[in-house]
């Protein structure tokens, strides 16, 4: 999201000028792209879904539910709203629609682990097993290529004594990213 027109922003003691300012709504802090420019649609996709979460966080059900599905008509190509709208379905019990949007969520961006944390766990709930551990298989291929993960590991390893294998892991972290 871009502010064209001149503003002063503070800085320090003093303040800076700027001719834009760069709202980011998915830090990739330390990523080895830069990110994209959003459409509006993509933003308030974006600003429906926090405001849903939110009211989800507050116990106002309803109100989530209204904004997951304003950010989904907002910008249908937005996975989180698919995703968190899940949670509250499967909250309601309502576990086939749950899986149906988490798979749409997948669908949509397989990069993402949350729904796919979501949906192993929906279907563990519901025992099945085999479908669970096939999204497993999936997450450890993924969890091989976070840096998060492997910085994470390094900070239970250092908690633990372990310091060899917290060097490891958190060399492991470096080499998959930068700025870390």
């Amino acid at each position: 999201f871009r502010h064209t027109s001149p503003i002063e922003a503070p800085y320090g003691a003093g303040s800076v000028r700027s001719d834009h300012i760069v709202l980011d709504f998915e830090p990739e802090l330390g990523a080895r792209f830069l990110g994209e420019a959003l459409s509006d649609q993509a933003i308030l996709a974006r600003y429906y879904n926090n405001v849903a979460a939110e009211h989800l966080g507050k116990g106002r059900q309803a109100l989530a539910y209204v904004h997951f599905k304003a950010a989904i008509l907002a910008d249908p190509s937005y996975a989180a709203g698919y995703s968190n709208l899940a949670l509250l379905y499967r909250g309601k019990g309502l576990l086939a629609e749950a899986e149906q949007l988490l798979r749409h969520a997948v669908a949509l961006n397989s990069q993402t682990y949350v729904p796919l944390h979501a949906l192993r766990q929906l279907l563990r709930e519901q025992g099945r097993v085999a479908e669970a551990g096939e999204i497993d298989h999936l997450l450890q291929a993924k969890r091989d290529i976070d840096p998060y993960h492997w910085i994470g590991l390094g900070l239970q390893r250092l908690q633990a004594g372990e310091y060899r294998a917290a060097i490891r892991a958190l060399e492991r972290a470096q080499g998959l990213t930068t700025g870390f």
